[in-house]
């Protein structure tokens, strides 16, 4: 009776030992995809950044140019921005789409296979 019972001590360990192992791998795994996509946010969010500041810098350039060309230099920002101002309403006009194509994205980058 005695062999019994010892072994269903050894196992109820074994089983617990594998529910331990079992919720640290989930753990680790939910760390290895939050850390994969917020690397992904981060080095994205820098290209954002540099192009974002380029297009400023060209956005300025060509705003005094046309103003240049037209005689008055506001006339060069208020077209310059009139093109901004398409531009985004031509965004939220296609946020539906850009808003699924990112969640879309994210998801792929989650249920990535690793190597």
């Amino acid at each position: 009776m005695e062999t019994i019972a010892n072994s269903m001590e050894i196992f109820i360990k074994r089983v617990e030992d594998y529910g331990n192992t079992r919720i640290e791998l989930a753990k680790l795994m939910a760390i290895d995809h939050t850390s994969t996509i917020v690397s992904y946010i981060l080095s994205n969010m820098v290209v954002i950044l540099v192009i974002l500041f380029f297009t400023l810098m060209l956005s300025i350039g060509i705003a005094f140019w046309i103003g240049d060309l037209l005689g008055q230099v506001y006339w060069g920002f208020f077209i310059v921005a009139g093109v901004y101002g398409i531009g985004v309403l031509v965004l939220l006009l296609l946020f539906k789409r850009i808003k699924n194509r990112i969640k879309n994205t994210i998801v792929s980058h989650l249920y990535q296979p690793k190597e």
